[in-house]
């Protein structure tokens, strides 16, 4: 078969580049005229002498490693073989062996102080045996002064200032006995101030009558008291009583008395009685007097219970 290029057929387009029709500019660069200087360096003159480096001549000794002679030991590393071996083939259990250990006179040391390189165990457990002891007796012949034995421990805060832990325990017993009264104050605030000093002074009441004989006689002191300090309806000597009994003040001026409603409302749980300027209209939404018939409702069951149960003896 022809090797040569398939021969272009007429009429197939012609993929050569177009040629240069005639008057077109010529695109490569003008030549060179008859006269014009020429730009490349000057050509060296017979007799110059040559600038390039001098030639060996003969018989002269060759500065050049010596070659290597045929039969002699090559002193460069190994080459890496090309064909790739299975490791099956190359080793017979399918891994390399291990390194050999080779032991040095003077092994290299890393800046820890262990030796480097590959070693057998029992050899770093000598090593690790040798530098804890080491270790030890360093910290056993350092100074009190330095190593800090025996040195009083020093405790700080969060921001790294030194505290006393005697000073801290008191302050936090202060601040736990303060914090103690506190909760107690809102307790008491919380149950109502009134409420805790009349029960208070019923506790007392009941202590002091207890301390008296059970029979009452009518010389009792306290009873008579009790009965002369009560006020009732209808009394010719109410106004000299209120008058006598009006707290004072300070400077010993009688206090103004509250103005506070004269006449009927309507009950509540609280026993609030309406202010003085009350137009005795309810605005409520009832509830209280739900409450009341619910409790009056729940007292006359119970009563007619316990009348039903009594009832056959």
């Amino acid at each position: 078969p022809d090797a040569s290029p398939p021969r272009q057929k007429h009429g197939t387009p012609d993929a050569s580049p177009p040629r240069r029709k005639h008057g077109t500019p010529d695109a490569s660069p003008p030549r060179q005229k008859h006269g014009t200087p020429d730009a490349s360096p000057p050509r060296r003159k017979h007799g110059t002498p040559d600038a390039s480096p001098p030639r060996r001549k003969q018989g002269t000794p060759d500065a050049s490693p010596p070659r290597r002679r045929h039969g002699t030991l090559d002193a460069s590393p190994p080459r890496r073989p090309n064909q790739k071996v299975h490791p099956d083939k190359r080793h017979p259990h399918g891994r390399p062996p291990s390194p050999q250990v080779v032991e040095e006179s003077n092994p290299l040391k890393m800046a820890s102080g262990a030796t480097a390189g590959l070693q057998t165990s029992e050899q770093l457990r000598h090593e690790n045996t040798a530098a804890r002891e080491k270790q030890e007796t360093y910290y056993r012949d350092m100074a009190p002064g330095v190593s800090g034995k025996g040195a009083e421990t020093v405790y700080r805060d969060k921001e790294g200032k030194r505290i006393d832990p005697k000073l801290e325990r008191l302050k936090m017993r202060q601040e736990e006995r303060e914090k103690m009264e506190n909760d107690a104050q809102f307790m008491e605030w919380g149950r109502g101030v009134a409420q805790v000093r009349q029960a208070q002074e019923k506790l007392v009441d009941e202590a002091y009558e207890m301390t008296k004989p059970l029979a009452r006689y009518r010389d009792d002191e306290d009873l008579e008291r009790m009965l002369k300090e009560r006020e009732r309806a209808g009394d010719p000597m109410l106004a000299f009583l209120k008058k006598k009994n009006v707290p004072k003040t300070a400077t010993g001026k009688p206090k103004k008395e509250r103005p506070s409603y004269k006449g009927p409302c309507p009950a509540n749980r609280f026993g609030i009685w309406p202010g003085y300027r009350w137009d005795r209209v309810d605005r409520s939404n009832g509830y209280e007097k739900t409450w009341f018939a619910r409790e009056s409702n729940k007292k006359a069951i119970a009563d007619e219970s316990y009348k039903w149960s009594v009832e056959d003896m």
